[in-house]
């Protein structure tokens, strides 16, 4: 009976250690899943703000050169606390009209918002700032400074191209999406979070000593809720 028990509880066992992975991969996959449709969310409702924007009669029909879009950018910029830098942006890549006059006269023809946004929207991975950088560092009294990019064409009533909006929103805003859908135990069951970009690369927590002491992310099948993995510790 004795020797009989070994192999039974080693069964129970395994078959209990199954059940308790299947069990957590499916919370944490449930975690995930709302994490990412909130996210996702967030960037679809900051892409379309960018849209309609440039679909105003003042952007579609207003002298460019006019003070209006000034306080317009300033109205958009005031409804979401994580917009750092909104600006209008003429055919060829000088910046006409932004928040705080940041930019105001500087050219940003190479970057990859305006290039891409002149053919239609746009909403670009994240990235350390580069023009703004140096301006919102003492603001910020953060570093490195990372943005999302949202841009969106301006077409006139014949439909051409008359300038760009474009729109940097700090990455912070990650931390507080997570910050309300991450559970309340959290910390006790051992859960973190991370955002993993299409490069496999960590970008949620944006920490730089954080992303050092993580190990490679594995990548999980499409048709996988879930994947378990030992990484030490």
């Amino acid at each position: 009976m004795f020797l009989l028990g070994i192999p039974i509880f080693g069964y129970v066992t395994q078959e209990q250690s199954r059940q308790l992975i299947n069990d957590r991969g499916q919370h944490l996959h449930t975690v995930a899943q709302a994490t990412a449709t909130v996210v996702a969310s967030n960037l679809r409702e900051r892409m379309r703000e960018v849209e309609l924007l440039a679909q105003t009669p003042l952007y579609t029909r207003g002298e460019l050169g006019t003070t209006d879009f000034d306080a317009s950018l300033q109205r958009v910029r005031k409804s979401y606390p994580h917009y750092s830098w909104i600006g209008v942006v003429d055919l060829d890549g000088t910046v006409l009209h932004a928040t705080e006059n940041m930019l105001v006269g500087q050219s940003v023809a190479a970057r990859p918002w305006f290039v891409h946004a002149r053919s239609g929207a746009y909403v670009g991975d994240l990235h350390e700032a580069a023009l703004l950088g140096k301006l919102l560092r003492d603001q910020l009294h953060e570093w490195p400074i990372r943005f999302l990019d949202f841009a969106a064409p301006v077409f006139d009533a014949e439909g051409q191209l008359r300038a760009v909006v474009g729109s940097h929103v700090h990455w912070r805003w990650a931390r507080e999406v997570i910050a309300t859908l991450k559970p309340l135990d959290a910390d006790s069951e051992g859960i973190d979070v991370f955002i993993v970009n299409h490069a496999n690369v960590v970008i949620y927590p944006d920490q730089v000593e954080a992303v050092q002491a993580l190990p490679s992310v594995p990548r999980i099948a499409m048709d996988q809720a879930f994947g378990f993995y030992d990484w030490g510790g």
